[in-house]
């Protein structure tokens, strides 16, 4: 049986990483559909976190947003 995995890094105020979030299943419950469901959900939820302790795009000083998401790894591990 594999596994799959997406993860995403969880930034404080001042940029650097602090944490991570990231869920993880066999790979028959992590189909290719579902996995961009998954990816999109745990980067809205890392953000999410980031944005309530203060998180910011550097280059801007704004708050992180959709300019400066970054899609996280997916990766599949056998």
């Amino acid at each position: 049986m594999g596994m799959r995995c997406v993860a995403a890094p969880i930034m404080a105020a001042q940029g650097e990483v602090v944490a991570g979030i990231s869920m993880s299943g066999p790979t028959h419950r992590f189909s290719d559909e579902k996995i961009k469901i998954f990816v999109d959900l745990v980067r809205l939820g890392a953000l999410a976190v980031s944005r309530s302790i203060g998180a910011h795009d550097g280059r801007r000083r704004r708050p992180l947003g959709r300019a400066s998401e970054k899609r996280p790894r997916v990766g599949k591990r056998n």
